[in-house]
């Protein structure tokens, strides 16, 4: 049931990117607002920063078509907390866990968006024709097939990795050996590290969201290290 909903909140945050870009499908944003969906805005905030800050310096512009980081957000916070409920807490090794494994659907969700922006292509050229024609209905439909088509693939998509990655992370994660739990706990602490390197290359360009970004990952690592001593 979770995952459905998830499957529908997720979709339309992606629509976000190419509909109305009202920046609720940034990472750090998606990311938080799947966890206080699922109850748990902390590990979705964590999720959603890590994700902002790795790919902070990939822009959509011109013909660019960057990772798509809203779904991976999604995917990561989702499967994170509800393999936390089958494994009875979410650890940071859990998160860090969910990143390495779910960061490549971003990669396979961005050769999806390149068919479907070519094949909208065709779309924009056909209402052109109708914009010509006065046809204005024609032309309303044909953008709004254009962002369903957006919608229909990542509503599947989002469904079948959340309700994979959930399965595999809450069955891993107990059996993993303590050299590799100690591993993913320096893969945690490592991770905002790299994120902040590549925010600083972009402060720039994004303004305060990756200076945002990297004051909480710094301030959740000196709250974990303190509340761990």
């Amino acid at each position: 049931m979770h995952t459905a909903m998830i499957s529908v909140f997720g979709a339309v945050l992606c629509l976000d990117r190419i509909f109305l870009q009202s920046l609720v499908s940034r990472p750090v944003v998606a990311g938080t607002l799947t966890g206080f969906f699922l109850g748990d805005i902390r590990s979705g905030l964590t999720a959603g920063a890590l994700v902002e800050l790795l790919w902070i310096d990939y822009s959509p512009i011109g013909v660019s078509v960057p990772p798509n980081d809203t779904l991976s957000a999604v995917l990561i916070s989702a499967c994170t907390v509800m393999a936390g409920w089958e494994i009875g807490e979410v650890r940071n090794e859990l998160i860090a866990l969910s990143v390495l494994g779910l960061l490549p659907a971003a990669l396979i969700a961005q050769k999806i968006d390149v068919l479907i922006f070519r094949s909208n292509d065709r779309l924009a050229q056909a209402a052109i024709k109708d914009a010509e024609a006065g046809n204005l209905d024609g032309v309303q439909r044909k953008h709004l097939f254009a962002a369903a088509k957006h919608f229909l693939y990542a509503l599947p998509m989002i469904f079948i990795f959340s309700a994979a990655g959930t399965m595999a992370l809450a069955k891993i994660f107990p059996v993993l050996p303590d050299t590799f739990i100690r591993t993913l706990s320096l893969v945690y602490y490592f991770l905002p590290v790299l994120g902040i390197g590549i925010a600083l290359n972009t402060i720039n360009l994004r303004g305060m969201i990756p200076v945002l970004c990297s004051v909480f990952l710094i301030a959740g690592v000196i709250i974990d290290l303190f509340g761990k001593g």
